[in-house]
């Protein structure tokens, strides 16, 4: 892929969307619209590489099982651990670059972004391991760090494909961007993880790179434009607050399922052996 480090918008515009779902379809619609076919095509090889991956991994507990050496588990699950990340990376990488080819309206192939991605797949994963890392000890300064962190630094991917910077500066430069826009990133993720629904799906490529998209457009024209911050768009606190709600709620239902789990099999242990007794 060519690349001169030139952002993909025009530094005079100044059209800045903060609404999270309009913003969010706007770089949804530019993906579908000009590359349909890889984008919808790259989560069904993605999805085969998962379950080809995931069963290489069952093949490799199951070697250290028998060999019965924590060292040899050990090992076995970091080079699983470190071939999975660098199979997603590959293909999320794949989503970005086709998502930069779709905003320049040009005409990529399957075989083409896999072969870009491929080339920087290394610093790439670098990158995600980085953004991850900071991202797990921010959460652990009373997550309130943890999420701005993950807010500034979601359009590192971007930036490292479109501008070719290495994963540091692509941080920072993603940091940059986003200052004093947390929460329109926040309402970015929100929308494209409403967009993308489970997660699933032939759209999971275009929903989670599309929002992204949009907002990275607006934010390089803005800052290029040197205009004033617009004013907050009432859509991104109230789509975070429902996200922060959702995630409550699944984590109230996930202890709750474990708690009433782990009560019915202690009932279930206690009545056989009852049983036992009765017997002896």
């Amino acid at each position: 892929m060519e690349n001169n480090g030139t952002p993909i918008t025009n530094a005079k515009t100044t059209n800045y969307d903060s609404n999270p779902v309009t913003n969010a379809v706007s770089g949804l619609v530019i993906v579908l619209k000009n590359n349909p076919v890889t984008i919808l095509l790259l989560p069904i090889l993605y999805y085969f590489a998962l379950t080809m991956v995931v069963s290489s991994l069952a093949i490799f507990i199951l070697i250290g099982l028998v060999a019965k050496s924590p060292i040899v588990i050990a090992l076995l699950a970091l080079i699983s651990i470190a071939i999975l990340g660098l199979v997603i990376a590959l293909f999320v990488a794949s989503f970005f670059i086709t998502a930069i080819k779709s905003a320049k309206n040009e005409k990529t192939e399957v075989g083409d972004v896999l072969r870009i991605s491929f080339k920087r797949l290394l610093p790439y994963w670098g990158l995600t391991i980085l953004y991850g890392l900071a991202i797990f000890f921010g959460l652990l300064l009373f997550i309130i760090p943890g999420i701005i962190i993950a807010g500034r630094g979601s359009l590192a991917s971007l930036v490292f494909f479109e501008e070719n910077l290495g994963p540091v500066d692509s941080l920072k430069r993603s940091f940059a961007l986003t200052k004093g826009h947390v929460i329109e990133m926040l309402g970015t993720s929100a929308a494209s993880a409403l967009l993308n629904g489970g997660g699933m799906g032939l759209l999971i490529g275009a929903t989670s790179v599309g929002p992204y998209l949009g907002r990275y457009k607006d934010l390089t024209a803005l800052q290029a434009s040197g205009a004033a911050k617009p004013k907050i768009h009432w859509m991104n606190y109230l789509i975070v607050f429902g996200g922060i709600i959702y995630i409550i709620l699944s984590i109230i239902y996930v202890v709750a399922a474990v708690a009433l789990d782990s009560s019915s099999t202690s009932s279930t242990t206690t009545t056989f052996i009852s049983q036992i007794k009765h017997l002896v």
